[in-house]
């Protein structure tokens, strides 16, 4: 999943070139969502969609998920929500993707496709196990 809440002011500041921010915000935003995730654990849980709609939301149990595959627990991820291992795989992919993008711009287009390819994988697994779940 592309996750960009990196501003590019700050970016442009530090001194980033320009044709290389996308791909530096990106890594930057997934370090920053992949180091909540524990913290994320310790404040209350409010489903804004569940109280609402008195269903359950497509993302319940993701962070419960991407919290057990850091601990190796791919069944208890799967228990949580099965999405959270597509989810987490984009994180990898991004991780692992992005600073060859940022030290091999030529790559960066490529790796963008790829990237909005698995995003799409990523909220296909997200709705396919909401569906399952309204069942």
């Amino acid at each position: 999943m592309e996750i960009d809440v990196c501003p590019r002011l700050v970016l442009r500041k530090v001194g980033v070139p320009e044709p290389i921010q996308n791909d530096a915000a990106i890594l930057l935003s997934t370090l920053f969502a992949i180091a909540m995730v524990p913290l994320m654990g310790r404040i209350p849980h409010v489903c804004l969609f569940q109280a609402a709609l008195h269903i359950p939301c497509p993302g319940c149990g993701i962070l419960h998920s991407l919290r057990a595959l850091f601990h190796l627990g791919i069944a208890e991820a799967v228990h949580a929500n099965p999405a959270g291992l597509a989810v987490g795989l984009c994180f990898v992919f991004q991780i692992i993707a992005r600073p060859i993008a940022l030290f091999r711009p030529i790559a960066s287009h490529g790796i963008s496709q790829i990237s909005h390819f698995t995003s799409l994988l990523s909220l296909g697994s997200l709705m396919g196990v909401w569906v399952l779940r309204l069942f």
